[in-house]
């Protein structure tokens, strides 16, 4: 309802003969009050609708609470998505390292056994033909083609890393990321990363909260639909004088306009009903349809986005379980061509095998390396896929989003409501309109009792997400609990490391990867002879821990040519 009190003067000057006065002054204080009784009634429609209301335009305070906790919802949807594109930049860069020290591996490798070939060559020796020298240069110079592309994919992403962090593109340093990628296996629980990521996703909370404005919206539109039936009431003193105001007076009746106003003789009142109902109803039920159309729509954008994140989530966490299988299945391979070059590298020192088959293994040896490492930064992004669907994502990497200070006068004004409240008398109606539709704070971690999805209810499957379990065809007479197929109980994946020692050089950890000699010179060479540094392009210290010798190659080396290759096992250590 409206309670109003009023006071008007008005000032009127004419020369109309029929007038009594010439001037006079007209006054008069109104108190009235307009109570509706149907339309726009209650206390949940005026929360809704806010003063002024009309058919499709709300600016209660519920809808600006409303407003408001979308508004936090986009905000912290911003940070999210910036917090996963960082972490994506980071990963990014650290794989364009590992890809560029195996390429610089393999130039080094393919550089020895150039050298090797040339000197072959220019002793006129057996293993010196042009062809073979041939052979060995182009590999050379496509390692170093290679390895320019790879370089620059360095530099790339570490100015898109720059960018993301708001860094100049370039300041004397050069960023390197610190941190290695876990190859630990991490397993999701279907029923609770679902349960989790319907209650904790940002977008679908914040189309909760849109669903939960259109059904407010809705209520409000419907109240229009009501006949304005409202109880008005009006009391008004009324003053007539030639002057406003005079201090001596004279006693006529209309002297002064105060003087008439405060004697009390002109004086009208009315109290009643007025009904005011619009024939059709054509505009208010326009309003109620759009209301509806609204939240329908809204409604089913929620399903649709729920299922969604059900799709999506599904779709990370069996990246998971691929991204551990290929890290175990790209490490077998690494191992298997280090045995490779280490093999065929002798086999060709003794002759019985061509220069073609060791470039080959060379070059797959390189291929392996990367797709090992490719696969293990794969398997984490995959891992921050998933916090990242099911709305996790900034408690996983420890960010949490809190509310600065207020102004010092809205503590004031609080404080002070709080204790006019106190002196007032308490008042339970036992319940509110409309209910509750905040709880303040939104909790930002998942406590212990987080309850799970029911049984019946999303996908069947039990504990863990299972996947069927697929075993690789083995080579015949192997066995499956022993040789390069063994994996210990504990293992939690693959580190192509060995045991920590110092910093190798780029040359030594050819040696070590390739098996070639360690010539101690990294630098490039325009012939194999006589190492010169080529223009353009310094040699760069990579301090990146290198691979350690394959199990088994260098027994290999020590034996008779044609004696088989132990098979290395794997080594899972923890992080």
């Amino acid at each position: 309802g409206v309670t109003a009190l009023s006071y008007n003067a008005y000032y009127n000057n004419s020369n109309s003969p029929t007038r009594e006065f010439p001037s006079d002054w007209n006054t008069d204080v109104t108190a009235e009050f307009r109570q509706p009784l149907f339309q726009g009634a209650g206390v949940q429609f005026n929360r809704i609708a806010g003063p002024g209301a009309i058919p499709g335009y709300n600016n209660g305070v519920i809808i600006a609470r409303i407003q408001t906790d979308i508004a936090l919802a986009d905000f912290e949807n911003s940070v999210r998505v910036f917090v996963r594109d960082v972490e994506q930049a980071y990963w990014t860069l650290y794989l364009a390292y590992r890809e560029l020290d195996a390429v610089v591996a393999g130039r080094d490798a393919a550089l020895a056994t150039w050298r090797r070939v040339k000197a072959l060559q220019d002793q006129g020796a057996k293993g010196g033909e042009a062809d073979q020298e041939a052979q060995a240069r182009g590999q050379y110079w496509a390692f170093v083609s290679e390895m320019e592309q790879r370089r620059n994919n360095v530099f790339a992403a570490e100015a898109q890393l720059r960018y993301m962090m708001g860094l100049a593109v370039a300041d004397g340093r050069q960023i390197r990321p610190s941190q290695e990628p876990t190859p630990a296996k991490v397993s999701f629980d279907w029923r609770e990363a679902m349960c989790e990521a319907m209650s904790r996703n940002v977008d679908l909370r914040r189309q909760k909260w849109r669903v939960k404005e259109r059904e407010l919206e809705l209520i409000a539109a419907k109240n229009y639909l009501l006949p304005q039936l409202d109880a008005v009431g009006q009391y008004r003193w009324r003053g007539l004088g030639d002057d406003f105001w005079y201090a001596n007076r004279t006693g006529q009746p209309y002297d002064t306009a105060m003087q008439n106003l405060t004697s009390g003789d002109h004086q009208d009142w009315r109290f009643g009903l007025e009904l005011s109902l619009p024939i059709g109803f054509r505009k208010e039920m326009a309003g109620v349809r759009h209301a509806q159309l609204n939240l329908a729509r809204d409604r089913e954008l929620l399903r649709e986005q729920e299922l969604e994140v059900t799709h999506q989530l599904a779709s990370a966490i069996r990246d998971t379980e691929l991204g551990i299988q290929l890290i175990r299945d790209n490490y077998e391979y690494s191992v298997a061509t280090k045995h490779e070059v280490g093999a065929v590298k002798i086999a060709y020192e003794t002759g019985t095998t061509t220069l073609n088959v060791l470039l080959e293994a060379q070059r797959r040896a390189a291929e392996a390396e990367v797709a090992y490492y490719r696969a293990l930064v794969n398997y984490n992004l995959s891992i921050v896929d998933v916090h990242f669907r099911k709305g996790s994502l900034l408690e996983y990497n420890g960010i949490w989003l809190a509310e600065g200070p207020w102004a010092g006068k809205a503590y004031f004004d609080a404080r002070r409501r709080a204790q006019a409240r106190d002196a007032g008398i308490y008042m339970n109606y036992g319940f509110t309109r409309p209910k509750v539709i905040s709880r303040g704070e939104y909790q930002q971690q998942a406590g212990p009792g987080f309850t799970t999805m029911p049984a019946d209810e999303g996908m069947p499957m039990d504990g863990t997400m299972m996947f069927e379990e697929i075993n690789p065809p083995l080579p015949e007479g192997a066995s499956t609990t022993g040789g390069s197929g063994a994996y210990s109980a504990g293992a939690i994946g693959p580190r192509l490391s060995g045991a920590a020692r110092p910093r190798d050089t780029i040359a030594q950890k050819a040696a070590a990867l390739f098996n070639a000699p360690a010539s101690g010179d990294a630098s490039f060479a325009a012939t194999p002879s006589q190492p010169v540094a080529a223009p353009g392009v310094q040699p760069v210290n990579y301090d990146a821990e290198p691979a350690t010798e394959p199990a088994g190659v260098q027994a290999a080396a020590n034996e008779a040519p044609n004696a088989p290759i132990p098979l290395a096992t794997p080594q899972w250590k923890s992080r």
